[in-house]
């Protein structure tokens, strides 16, 4: 793999910083994490800057909350000032890790997203013939369980079990 320089650098400069807050602003205007961070933008950015430059930077604690849509699901979100941080890396690596990644890839990435995603399936599904299967499942708790894995023979040969 070819090793990049100066990544540090170009994430964490004052201009990347102020570019990142752009971005992290979107869609967001409304929201008063947004609306706080904007009325001292200048000593934010630089707060930032010098934080993150001087190794003392740290990470605020996430903010946990509930939604209701379909059903009920915690929520644990990054305060305004760290998605800042994370577009200031995210602007820096993209293009990075971007060309890396296979075509079927949606998530984050420019020109894709969830609609391009939905295409993509309903176009591979109906290329499929009558002997194919497709599972669809939502696994509860994946990052905190260890999750089994069924090769497609196993789940064609186990298709009487219960993926409940």
């Amino acid at each position: 793999m070819k090793r990049h320089g100066n990544l540090f650098e170009k994430a964490f400069s004052r201009d990347n910083i102020y570019r990142a807050y752009l971005d992290a602003r979107k869609g967001k205007r409304t929201k008063r994490s947004c609306f706080e961070f904007e009325k001292s933008l200048g000593a934010n950015i630089d707060d930032l800057y010098e934080r993150i430059n001087s190794g003392i930077y740290r990470p605020d604690k996430y903010f946990k909350f509930e939604v209701f849509e379909p059903k009920k699901r915690t929520i644990h979100a990054p305060s305004f000032r760290d998605v800042v941080v994370q577009h200031a890396i995210y602007r820096v690596i993209y293009d990075i890790f971007d060309r890396t990644f296979i075509d079927a890839s949606f998530a984050c990435r420019i020109g894709k997203g969830t609609h391009k995603a939905a295409k993509y399936v309903k176009h591979s599904i109906q290329q499929c013939d009558g002997e194919s299967y497709v599972l669809k499942m939502d696994v509860r708790k994946f990052s905190t369980r260890s999750i089994e894995v069924f090769s497609g023979r196993s789940l064609s040969e186990n298709k009487r079990s219960s993926f409940r």
